[in-house]
């Protein structure tokens, strides 16, 4: 699994280790070597810059059991498993596809067990808020531009076209939505 914050590149392996290598492919340090609440593995990673609330690696393992922990970026490494804290997600039954830092928290995009349509959350580091339900898509991924969340989906029956999603201010519109192709006029 492959992360990056813009300086350095974050290599897991999916069993118990983080590694961080500079922009020279060096190695640097391990961020971790053992994993938080009994878990054996992880299949998920991303790094989060907060800002001016810090700057963290978030892990998790989807399933059902899956758990979403935080490590802080600042600490010494590697950094021990009692320093890992897990992000309460409200005994959330569906799979986390995605995070991505919006407003003073993290927006965490979820799939359905049956990909048949992905919500969108607000977490403000306690509570789990949803933002938006959209049924009849997958949600491939997302990321947040200006304020504002994008999210990609494509249908779960395979019928129509991929939609690009903006979520804004209360609003969800679709911003891309390719139709099929046109065929030209050969003269």
């Amino acid at each position: 699994i492959l992360d990056t914050d813009g300086n350095n590149l974050f290599v897991g392996n999916q069993t118990n280790t983080v590694d961080v290598y500079n922009t020279s492919n060096a190695f640097v340090n391990s961020v971790f070597t053992a994993l938080a609440g009994g878990l054996g593995s992880f299949n998920q990673m991303w790094v989060v810059d907060h800002g001016t609330f810090g700057h963290f690696l978030y892990y998790g393992l989807q399933g059902s059991n899956q758990a979403l922990w935080k490590v802080d970026l600042s600490l010494a490494r590697p950094v021990a498993i009692g320093s890992h804290v897990q992000i309460p997600t409200d005994n959330l039954s569906e799979v986390i596809q995605d995070i991505a830092p919006y407003q003073t928290g993290l927006a965490i995009l979820t799939n359905s067990a049956w990909n048949d349509n992905w919500s969108l959350w607000f977490h403000d580091g306690v509570n789990m808020t949803p933002i938006v339900r959209m049924h009849g898509y997958f949600a491939a991924g997302m990321c947040a531009c200006m304020g504002d969340l994008f999210v990609g989906t494509y249908p779960a029956q395979g019928f129509a076209s991929p939609v690009l999603w903006r979520i804004s201010s209360g609003t969800i519109s679709p911003i891309v939505s390719p139709g099929p192709p046109v065929p030209s006029t050969i003269h």
